[in-house]
């Protein structure tokens, strides 16, 4: 029986980063990207309605600032209150035992120790920093381990073969760098939310002078 042991300790910046390393490589990618750009869109929605002569543009503020705060949220303050609190959970911060094998996964820290079959994960989910076994039936529910936990590239790779031998039913998806970083993304998204109201705000001074 061939077995692989990775041993790590997660940190609080290991828990932000996968959270939105997972949301950004799932399924839940497109609505991220879809958000981020919808200021693109509603800045020019409201650049064609304050020049016609029937369009209101402050109707254009509220969901604009809705999807930005909501954007700012899922994929920044979300992650980072949420790792602040891990962090803090002495549960959260002990040393993780995560074995893999033909008969399943075993994972044990100082206070559990769980295991699963194989057919209990419906997805595997690589990104550029970590792994992803997805439960089935369930999307939002997972377990992680950071690349940086394994100490050689022959680890690594043994670790990815047992994952591909034992799990053939398992949907595989791995993920590319970005090729345009979530930090450029938002940034440019930021500035046209800011010129989105600039643009408001002059059509509103234009239509009561």
């Amino acid at each position: 029986m061939t077995v692989t042991k990775i041993v790590f300790r997660a940190t609080g910046q290991d828990w932000e980063r996968e959270m939105r390393a997972y949301r950004l490589g799932s399924h839940q990618r497109n609505n991220t990207v879809m958000v981020a750009l919808l200021p693109f869109a509603l800045l020019a929605a409201l650049v064609v309605g304050g020049a016609s002569p029937f369009g209101d543009p402050i109707i254009f503020l509220s969901p604009l600032f809705l999807f930005e705060v909501i954007f700012a949220y899922n994929y920044f303050t979300g992650p980072h209150r949420t790792a602040r609190r891990r962090s803090s959970d002495e549960r959260q911060r002990t040393e993780i035992l995560f074995e893999i094998g033909d008969e399943g996964v075993r994972i044990k820290d100082d206070f559990v120790e769980t295991k699963y079959q194989w057919r209990n994960f419906g997805g595997v989910l690589v990104t550029e920093d970590f792994y992803f076994l997805v439960f089935a039936g369930n999307a939002d529910c997972y377990h992680f381990v950071p690349r940086r936990a394994f100490g050689s590239e022959g680890e690594e790779r043994a670790f990815r073969e047992i994952l591909a031998a034992n799990s053939p039913g398992l949907s595989s998806k791995e993920t590319r760098p970005q090729r345009i970083p979530l930090g450029v993304l938002v940034g440019l998204s930021g500035l046209t939310s800011a010129a989105a109201v600039a643009a408001a705000l002059y059509f509103l001074v234009l239509k009561f002078l």
